[in-house]
């Protein structure tokens, strides 16, 4: 069974170069979408600034990335150029990221080696090209009672409401990354 949170996993190839994006059809405990990308590290700028994260001194870096300005806290003495999401490509392990809007902000609960391979999702997995899935997630947000009704099969409401959702139902739309002209604007 996949879990509701987290809605998805990017899991990056080192030899390849390569994201694979895991994403859960929100609504659907029984749907992901998987599309590859590129893995292409971010280009840094050093900050100068040092803050201890976990533990960890940490040293600040910069970056433009998806449409979204980016701060991280790398830990130099742990060497892997590893980081959340699509965070990657500095001389340490990232251990804190954040968006300059506060909208997205990550860091660890937990640092440890894992022994075993992580478990994939158990439910198939349909293969989708990104910009497919990026349209598909806007539709979502932007007329949530079309794509989830099944025809009117299923009503949504407002906590505490006897009255359903229809048409006018839009949920705000903040992607992490907006890499795309149909994403580039959030649907309020």
């Amino acid at each position: 069974m996949v879990p509701f949170e987290p809605l998805g996993e990017v899991l990056r190839s080192i030899a390849e170069g390569r994201f694979e994006v895991l994403q859960r059809i929100p609504f659907e405990r029984r749907h992901v979408v998987r599309y590859d990308e590129s893995a292409a590290a971010p280009e840094w700028r050093m900050l100068g600034r040092t803050d201890t994260v976990g533990g960890y001194l940490c040293h600040a870096a910069a970056t433009t990335y998806g449409g979204r300005e980016w701060t991280a806290w790398f830990a130099p003495a742990v060497p892997t150029d590893a980081g959340p999401w699509k965070l990657f490509g500095l001389p340490g392990l990232i251990l804190r990221a954040g968006d300059a809007t506060g909208s997205y902000a990550f860091e660890p609960v937990k640092i440890e080696q894992a022994a075993v391979p992580m478990p994939g999702c158990g439910v198939p997995i349909r293969t989708e090209s990104k910009r497919k899935w990026l349209r598909m997630e806007c539709g979502f947000h932007g007329s949530p009672a079309f794509y989830f009704s099944a025809g009117g099969k299923h009503l949504f409401y407002m906590r505490g409401s006897k009255v359903p959702l229809g048409g006018e139902w839009r949920i705000t739309y903040n992607p992490v990354e907006f890499d795309m002209a149909e994403t580039e604007k959030p649907v309020e």
